[in-house]
Order: C-alpha cells, then sequence, then structure tokens
C-alpha cells in the first residue's frame, strides 16, 4: 500500500444504529472526537446504543422546527417527503506515510479540518443553479472512531454525522460522495500530499447513481423528460459523434 494517496468516502444512510454499533464496538475502535454530542462515548455503558438515541432525536428537533415554523406563518409549506437517511456514514483514510506516528489529537485535527471542508463546499450545474448545498456539519452531531485495518494495517477514521443540524435543518446530501472526494483532494494539495487518482472514478459512481434514480423515478420511458430531469439535477450532457450517442458529466467534474 506504500504510496497510497488520501481517500474519503461518504453516503447518507438509513441504517444509523448498525453503523453506530459498528463504528463504536468494533474490536481495537478507538473515541477520537466529537462534536455537539451529550453522552461521553468514553465512559457509557452502552456506547453504541447511546450514541444512536442522540442522533435518532435529531429527527424530533427537525419535525419541532417545521411545526413552529407552520404555527408562525400558516402558509409555510411541509416537506412532503421524510428524511430516510438520516446519517452520513463517511470513511477518511490519509495514506500509511502521512499518519505515521499520528497520535489521536493528531487524528482529531485531521477530522475536523476534512469536516471544514465539506461544510465549504457547494456545488452548481452550469447555469449556476446549485445542485449541492453546502453542510452545515460543524452545527451537527458528530461522533469520529479511528479504525486499524486487520489486512493492510491502514488506520482509518469513520466519521458519524446527523443530517439535521442543531437548528433542525436537513444537511444537503446530495452528491456527498462528490463533495467528500473534492474535500480530501483539497485537503491533500494543502498539505503536500499525492492528489487521489480516484475523483474521476468517484464522478462516474454519482453520475451513474444519479441516472437510475431518475430512472426508478419516471412513471414511464420519454427520452425528452429524462434529460429534462438530468438537466435538473445537475447533469450537463452533450451530443456525441454522429448525433447517436450522448457524454454525460457533472458541471463541476
Amino acid at each position: 500500500e506504500g504510496g497510497r494517496e488520501m481517500i474519503a468516502k461518504a453516503r447518507a444512510v438509513s441504517h444509523g444504529n448498525a453503523y453506530t454499533t459498528y463504528s463504536t464496538m468494533k474490536k481495537d475502535a478507538e473515541y477520537v472526537g466529537s462534536l455537539n454530542m451529550d453522552c461521553d462515548t468514553v465512559l457509557s455503558l452502552d456506547p453504541a446504543e447511546d450514541v444512536w438515541e442522540e442522533f435518532k432525536n435529531q429527527d424530533q428537533v427537525h419535525h419541532n422546527r417545521i411545526w413552529n415554523e407552520r404555527e408562525n406563518d400558516p402558509t409555510f409549506s411541509i416537506p412532503k417527503r421524510e428524511v430516510k437517511n438520516t446519517m452520513f456514514a463517511m470513511e477518511v483514510s490519509p495514506s500509511i506515510e502521512e499518519s505515521k506516528g499520528w497520535t489521536l489529537q493528531d487524528w482529531q485535527d485531521f477530522g475536523m479540518d476534512f469536516i471544514r471542508h465539506l461544510d465549504d463546499i457547494e456545488l452548481t450545474d452550469k447555469d449556476g443553479k446549485v445542485s449541492s448545498k453546502k453542510t452545515n456539519l460543524q452545527n451537527s452531531k458528530v461522533l469520529m472512531m479511528l479504525h486499524h485495518d486487520s489486512k493492510s494495517g491502514i488506520p482509518h477514521l469513520h466519521i458519524m454525522a446527523s443530517r439535521f443540524d442543531n437548528d433542525g435543518f436537513v444537511n444537503c446530501a446530495n452528491l456527498i460522495g462528490m463533495k467528500a472526494t473534492i474535500a480530501a483532494n483539497q485537503m491533500n494539495q494543502e498539505r503536500g500530499w499525492k492528489q487521489s487518482r480516484y475523483i474521476s472514478e468517484e464522478h462516474k459512481a454519482e453520475l451513474k447513481d444519479a441516472c437510475y434514480k431518475i430512472l426508478r423515478e419516471m412513471p414511464y420511458w420519454n427520452l425528452h423528460e429524462y434529460f429534462d430531469r438530468l438537466k435538473k439535477a445537475g447533469v450537463k450532457f452533450e451530443m456525441g459523434a454522429g448525433n447517436k450517442s450522448y457524454k454525460l458529466f457533472w458541471g463541476n467534474s
């Protein structure tokens, strides 16, 4: 694994309970740091359950904000859909050379730096329309645990973050995987580390997921509507050679 670049992955998950259990209870897992958490993860008798209860309760903060808005403004539009994927599950791993000799404080500083970079990223399409709003993870519940991969020996940071910030607003999950990759590359550049080779693969995976999601949501097939939905999702496209194919790509890729 020598020379491997720092990589970062992020996704919104519905199985937050399973993820917190795995992240906190895995053998050799070490507590690194947290933001806005009430429970003491280190001293708790059942850290996995206590952590999940805190994340789960943020859903109520979100609902309280909505109904308070409704009381103050009868025209306030209540969201039509519940937020199903209520947690961000993120894994961040610098190369073993770069993290050699790091203390838990070094890992905490590294994790907080990643969170700050992630919060600063906003993605737009070719027309300047925002396709992925900035997150507010620094004002959300966040927990960081360090794992040591048993096969490669490479340590990596598991970061759990609530989809709801402390004011009850929803952290945008759109293109969160791409944002994680961009944040990793920004940190690589700032620290003089090697740039990730995987950003194009991440973009392709995100694009593929977006296309399939649109197809699943369409009640029937219509090419014009399909491309219209792609455009609204922030996907750009252009006609290929001979007008027989299309090239799809993200506005920020």
